[in-house]
Parts: C-alpha cells; sequence; structure tokens
C-alpha cells in the first residue's frame, strides 16, 4: 500500500475519473444543503399571559401543518390556526419552544416563545388623609372600557349551597359575577358597568334567570344609594313593573298599555323621579325603527381577520315600533376569506329570511323576545367542499333569544355587536 506525503497530488483510482468525484461531492454538498435548508428557526417572540401570536409558514402556496408540539404545554400551547398558520398562547410566564412541521415542503420550523405576566394597572396611591378616610362623594365614576374577562373565574361558595362565579378583565377589574343554585342552574348574572378610583364599584345591573333586571348605584364608599328593578316581563320581554328604592323607600311604577310610559301604581305620574330613557326600558328606542342595509361584517379586535375578509354586506333588517323584526339574508354578499398570500381559503353565504320581537335588555343592548319563524341557511366552502348549515334564532346578525347585542343607533347608521363580530347598517 502506497502512502502520499502532503506535497504528492492525489492519485486517483483508474476506475473512478476526477469529473465524477467531484460531481459525487457537488450532489453530497446540495443534499446537506438541502437538509439544512428544511429546518426553519422563525424569530422568537415574546407574548402575555393568555396572549396570542400567529406564526406563518414560509411558502406561498398552503401548507399541511403536522406535529405540532410544545416543549412546555403549561408555559405555551399551540394549535393550527387556518392552512398556514399556528396560533401560540402563552398559559403561565415561562420560555417554551413551538416546533411544527410543514408535510406538504417537508419543512420543519421551531420558534422560541417568551411567556410575560400580564400587566397590571399601578396600583392607586395612598390617600393623604389616611385608608380609613371616606372618600368624597363627588368623586366621580370612571366606566370600564374592557368588559373582556380572562381567565379562570374565582368561585366562592354561598349559604344556599350554590356558588358565585367572579371574572375579571385583564387590567384585573371585576366585570361579572354569576350565581349558581345548588343544582348548577344560573341564577343571576351582574355586570359591572362603571367603578370609583379606589376600586369600589358604581354603577351595576343584574339579570335574573327570568329575563327581570335591577340597575344598582352605589356611592365611593361602596354603599347602595339606588336601586332600579324592572320585572314582570310581558309576551314580548317588556318589564311592566319598576320600582325604585332611595332613601330607604320604594316607589312602584307600572307601564301604561296605551301611553307605553311609566306611571305611578296609584295612576299619577311622577314627574320628579322619572329618568331619561325610563320610556324605552325593556321596549323599543324610537332610533331602531325602520329600514337597514348591513356593511361587510368586521371582527372587533382582531385586525388580521378583519383585513383578510371581504363582503359580507347586503343584509336588510326591518325593525317595528313594537320591537317586530325581519332579516333577509338573500340579498348578503358571499363573504371571502384569504390568506396572509392574497389566497382564498374559504367562503361563507347565509340565506334565507327570519322574523320575530326584539326588546330593549339593559340600556344600549337589544335581544331577541322570541322567533316567529326561520329558514336561514349558511353555505361555507373550504378547500371545494361546501357544507349547509340550519341556524338559529334570527341568524348571525340577532342570534337567538340567549343573546344580548350592544347596539349604538344614530340617525343615518346602526351597528348591533356581540362578541368580537360587529354588523353596520344604513338606513334605507
Amino acid at each position: 500500500m502506497r502512502y502520499h506525503s502532503q506535497r504528492e497530488p492525489m492519485v486517483y483510482p483508474k476506475w473512478m475519473p476526477k469529473e465524477f468525484l467531484i460531481l459525487i461531492l457537488t450532489v453530497l454538498s446540495l443534499i446537506v444543503l438541502a437538509q439544512a435548508q428544511s429546518q426553519i428557526t422563525l424569530d422568537e417572540i415574546t407574548i402575555n399571559v393568555d396572549g396570542s401570536y400567529s406564526a406563518h409558514t414560509r411558502v406561498k402556496g398552503q401548507s399541511q401543518i403536522k406535529d405540532i408540539v410544545s416543549s412546555d404545554g403549561t408555559i405555551a400551547s399551540a394549535r393550527e390556526n387556518g392552512t398556514n398558520d399556528v396560533l401560540i398562547t402563552g398559559r403561565h410566564a415561562g420560555v417554551a419552544v413551538i416546533r411544527f412541521r410543514d408535510a406538504a415542503t417537508g419543512t420543519s420550523y421551531r420558534v422560541t416563545v417568551n411567556v410575560k405576566e400580564r400587566e397590571r394597572p399601578n396600583p392607586a396611591p395612598p390617600s393623604p388623609i389616611g385608608n380609613h378616610e371616606k372618600l368624597d362623594d363627588k368623586v366621580e365614576a370612571v366606566e370600564i372600557k374592557n368588559h373582556a374577562t380572562v381567565g379562570e373565574p374565582i368561585k366562592q361558595n354561598l349559604p344556599n349551597g350554590g356558588r358565585k362565579e367572579t371574572f375579571k378583565n385583564e387590567s384585573g377589574q371585576v366585570v361579572e359575577e354569576r350565581e349558581y343554585d345548588k343544582s348548577g342552574q344560573l341564577t343571576n348574572t351582574r355586570y359591572i358597568q362603571k367603578v370609583y378610583p379606589n376600586g369600589k364599584e358604581a354603577e351595576s345591573y343584574t339579570l335574573n334567570a327570568k329575563g327581570e333586571m335591577e340597575e344598582r348605584f352605589s356611592d365611593p364608599n361602596g354603599k347602595v344609594t339606588r336601586t332600579e328593578s324592572y320585572k314582570d316581563l310581558n309576551q314580548y320581554g317588556q318589564a311592566t313593573t319598576k320600582e325604585v328604592t332611595e332613601d330607604g323607600k320604594t316607589t312602584v311604577y307600572k307601564r301604561d298599555p296605551v301611553s307605553d310610559k311609566w306611571v305611578l301604581q296609584n295612576g299619577k305620574q311622577n314627574a320628579n323621579n322619572k329618568k331619561r330613557g325610563d320610556d324605552n326600558k325593556g321596549g323599543i328606542d324610537k332610533c331602531l325603527v325602520g329600514t337597514w342595509l348591513s356593511e361587510p361584517e368586521k371582527v372587533e379586535g382582531v385586525p388580521e381577520v378583519s383585513n383578510l375578509t371581504t363582503g359580507g354586506g347586503g343584509v336588510v333588517l326591518e325593525i317595528k315600533g313594537d320591537g317586530q323584526v325581519t332579516v333577509n339574508y338573500n340579498p348578503m354578499m358571499p363573504e371571502e376569506i384569504r390568506s396572509p398570500m392574497g389566497q382564498v381559503t374559504s367562503t361563507r353565504v347565509v340565506r334565507g329570511t327570519a322574523k320575530g320581537h326584539i326588546t330593549i335588555a339593559k340600556p344600549g343592548a337589544v335581544k331577541v323576545v322570541n322567533v316567529e319563524e326561520s329558514n336561514v341557511k349558511q353555505e361555507r366552502t373550504v378547500s371545494g367542499r361546501t357544507e349547509t348549515t340550519n341556524l338559529k334564532g334570527l341568524g348571525p346578525v340577532l342570534g337567538d333569544t340567549d343573546l344580548e347585542s350592544k347596539l349604538t343607533c344614530g340617525e343615518a347608521t346602526l351597528t348591533l355587536t356581540h362578541g368580537p363580530f360587529a354588523f353596520r347598517f344604513k338606513r334605507l
């Protein structure tokens, strides 16, 4: 066997030409390069607990996302969110690595996720007069802007064998309380609307299982100063009795069936205690009456979804003075949802008509009282496959009797919002 010194030229076997060896080395280099390219590390991300982030694949066509794995599911979890996205959600503070694979290209992805605790509002500075002093009654209450609940509720057992669940928003404010009886049935739901700078509740309202409502007003020290109860609902869900309690005195009003006004139970209307908006409690705001044409639907707070959605307008909504409502979905334009690359990933259209009655559930909100007739159907097409679904109630615009919609009504525009979905209308 002959050994070559470093200065001696390499001698190739006669059976292996030099050009052939170079070709083999080139192929091996390309294989190594291809393997390196099949593993992509995405940019490191930072999200808050209960926050989310959508990681995108690096292809123009459709991906086939498989094998989604988190190094620590207690810190961050992930799931498929469309054809080219993986939705990552923060669970607890810490660092985790999310891995997934695109079976369409054979590419593996890796992203490091830093999860931070939710930001809490700065505590109010201590009062110069001491924590045990009462606040001035002239302190103004602040409306809670964000009523979306986050995290698990705080549970508390009640003396009657039931339980209470308290929900907070991402700022740590209590925004909702639910009470259940010992059988697990929901009996009361309380919504906090305004609070004072010291965190004490200022205004709230409670709905019971019958749909009856009680508004509660408190001073900055937590003392209830006034309550207004609306009860004895008629067949259309309108309250026929109103009880106002203030300074230990309760005044009872009845709804006049002719004028639809609140009058004292003895028949004499009390103009001094009449509050603006009382005439519409449990009734229909005159602003709503008319015929409306919808604009394309929006998803509030999720611009990346709304910006990728086109169409969907054209729904005709007719509201009468007695609360009768007719929704015609037949003129609706098809709604297209596109990927960030511009490809149509799915289409949706709603067809049919629905008729029923609505009422004012509380200030700034309406709900469906009953559904007289409905043949509303939804057609959704994904990857060439179409599914048809029968929709309940009055369809997506107003939903069923278990749903409330926030409303904003003007001379020419109307907005109905439930959850993240906002339906905007123009008056015809």
